[in-house]
């Protein structure tokens, strides 16, 4: 990234709110929609037989709330899943608004993501590795 020569990555918000901050670089999340970005979050579970379920819940509900999230997001310089919570102003380009999301976001179908994973690893391990 350092010399310019990258032009697509593979990289979580925090990840790239961090080399922002150094490199230049804008980010073509929302220029046009055929140049769609995958969204993910990573989640809180609440195993069903927990002895603590109502603990669990009330600390996942209090480290997801707007004060956290965008707490937790300054900090790491990711962009908060909470839709209130507003992003640092490094990851504010990279927040959606509902609109924008519609426009230049989709969600992956994780369901059939899940049952071509090994496919699809096996193909990366003779297709692409050798090459590396």
């Amino acid at each position: 990234m350092t010399t310019g020569e990258i032009s697509i990555s593979y990289v979580g918000t925090d990840s790239l709110t961090a080399v922002a901050n150094k490199v230049p670089m804008k980010a073509l999340t929302k220029v046009d929609p055929s140049l769609k970005a995958a969204q993910y979050v990573e989640g809180w579970v609440v195993m069903a037989n927990s002895k603590n379920k109502k603990a669990a819940m009330e600390f996942a509900n209090f480290m997801v709330s707007k004060e956290n999230a965008e707490l937790f997001n300054e900090l790491t310089g990711g962009v908060p899943a909470n839709q209130k919570a507003k992003a640092s102003a490094g990851a504010a380009p990279l927040q959606y608004t509902p609109e924008e999301h519609d426009k230049f976001a989709y969600l992956p179908d994780w369901a059939y993501m899940s049952t071509q994973l090994n496919d699809w690893v096996k193909k990366f391990e003779q297709d692409i590795v050798p090459k590396i």
